[in-house]
């Protein structure tokens, strides 16, 4: 997965979502990366989200450049 690769990252897909917030949390790094370790799972579900909404009841599109965008936006990055 390209968004993936920016952050130099490999991705496993859990189960579900419960399974990768719990993976998530076991991976938080030590130090001040903690918080924002943090914050980053929920910026991704919470866009994850908003996109999953503008399609079903705004017959939107699924845009991977605007959502990966959209992320990088909301952490300030």
């Amino acid at each position: 997965m390209r968004w993936v690769d920016s952050w130099g990252l490999k991705l496993s897909a859990p189960f579900n979502s419960r399974s990768f917030f719990m993976a998530w949390q076991q991976s938080l790094p030590t130090g001040t990366c903690n918080k924002f370790w943090s914050m980053i799972f929920f910026t991704c579900t919470w866009s994850i989200w908003l996109m999953r909404n503008e399609i079903v009841f705004n017959n939107g599109i699924l845009d991977y450049a605007w959502l990966i965008e959209s992320i990088k936006i909301r952490l300030a990055i």
